[in-house]
């Protein structure tokens, strides 16, 4: 083995860590989004945003829908800027 092929093999290894590392901060950063295609809209299943409190027929909060009453297409921002999905009871 000679000596430059040793710092071949640390310089591979150094690359493959760094995507990994990478990989791994989008994943835990919750911009994996990104990559999605689409985010579950809130007005699809009937529902509507507030930035209140559900009331009258749309009276449950889905978290699992999303809303941007602000429009930017940032759909993790907070209530008070994007607001809560209410969906209908009945």
């Amino acid at each position: 083995m000679k000596k430059g092929d040793l710092s071949l093999n640390l310089i591979i290894i150094a690359a493959i860590l760094m995507i990994i590392f990478v990989v791994l901060i989008v994943i835990f950063s919750g911009r994996m989004s990104i990559f999605r295609g689409s985010v579950e809209k809130c007005e699809p299943v009937h529902g509507t945003c507030v930035k209140t409190g559900c009331d009258g027929q749309y009276e449950v909060i889905d978290r699992q829908y999303s809303c941007d009453m602000d429009g930017d297409q940032n759909f993790d921002e907070e209530q008070q800027v994007d607001g809560l999905c209410c969906v209908s009871v009945g």
